[in-house]
């Protein structure tokens, strides 16, 4: 069965996202962004007109939501999706490509397929695309579950001198509303709003902004996801000095956002927390910590292993 376009506009929106698969029931964990809470928090949000979804089937076991911006197609949810996919639960990939690249052809629009971290997929759009590039990106993937031999001597020694010291850890799982997680994500959101605007203007980007903020918090306390969203936080006395926000499915982990006090020279919080969050990791058995775009140093010294997702603009 050849795979069709299904344009909806902001007030059917609603109805077919509804349709879409549940974090819960997708088939591994890069698939996030592709899946209902998302889908459902970013239309919220922004309020996106043109949505444009391309599907295989009558029923949306393969799907892909794209939103029109002027003359580009993108996948929606960016720039936020650390991840792009067309989800995928039978194997009739290709049925649903042609319908997509006839129906940018037709409309005369530019398909910019960003982070798709899809090998196969890529293959089929690589042929037709104008400009492609790949992004930089660095994950642990330890054998055997552990985390922790893979990182630097300075680190593991920082993190035991800091705990010493009197500094405490803990994970907080989201989905319900508690004080403590809500306590939490406000502190993430607005300690990284607040560094992120003291940069130059010209390194700003969406996610420097107020609506980001929004979309995140709509996300994280939606109550199917509260086994798929956790804090984990460092205080130092009573002081709250680190904080990452994961997203999780089936013992995979992405490092979606940090933000950390200022330490000196010889504690870094945000350090000393993500060899925490491997501790833990590694007694709850994870597979993967994926620390997604960007080669930021500290990633390897952390022992992420670098790999590469594609950008196509055909």
């Amino acid at each position: 069965m050849l795979g069709k376009i299904i344009e909806i506009n902001t007030e059917a929106s609603s109805e077919i996202v509804k349709s879409l698969r549940l974090t819960k029931e997708l088939i591994n964990y890069r698939y996030i962004f592709s899946g209902r809470e998302w889908i459902q928090s970013y239309c919220h949000i922004y309020k996106p007109k043109n949505i444009v979804l391309i599907t295989s089937a009558c029923e949306l076991l393969n799907y892909a939501v794209f939103v029109r911006n002027g003359s580009n197609l993108m996948f929606l949810g960016d720039p936020f999706n650390d991840f792009n996919g067309f989800y995928n639960i039978k194997n009739d990939q290709v049925a649903y490509y042609k319908p997509l690249l006839d129906y940018v052809k037709k409309n005369h629009l530019t398909l910019r397929l960003n982070s798709l971290f899809e090998e196969d997929v890529s293959s089929h759009f690589l042929n037709h695309a104008t400009s492609k590039s790949r992004t930089n990106s660095l994950h642990i993937e330890p054998k055997n579950h552990q985390f922790v031999p893979l990182v630097s001597e300075r680190i593991s020694k920082m993190y035991y001198k800091g705990k010493e010291s009197g500094l405490t850890f803990g994970r907080e799982y989201l989905g319900i509303k508690t004080d403590q997680g809500k306590r939490l994500l406000s502190w993430l959101l607005d300690k990284r709003h607040n560094k992120l605007n003291s940069r130059k203007v010209e390194e700003m980007n969406d996610s420097f902004h107020k609506e980001f903020n929004n979309l995140i918090y709509q996300f994280c306390f939606t109550d199917t996801l509260k086994e798929h969203v956790y804090i984990d936080y460092c205080f130092d006395s009573s002081r709250l000095v680190a904080c990452s926000l994961n997203l999780t499915h089936k013992h995979d982990s992405i490092c979606y956002l940090r933000a950390h006090e200022q330490g000196s020279n010889d504690v870094s919080y945000g350090l000393i927390l993500d060899f925490w969050s491997g501790l833990r990791n590694e007694r709850e058995k994870y597979n993967i910590m994926d620390f997604t775009r960007g080669n930021e140093p500290y990633k390897y010294r952390l022992g992420a292993q670098e790999y590469y997702l594609q950008n196509i603009i055909i």
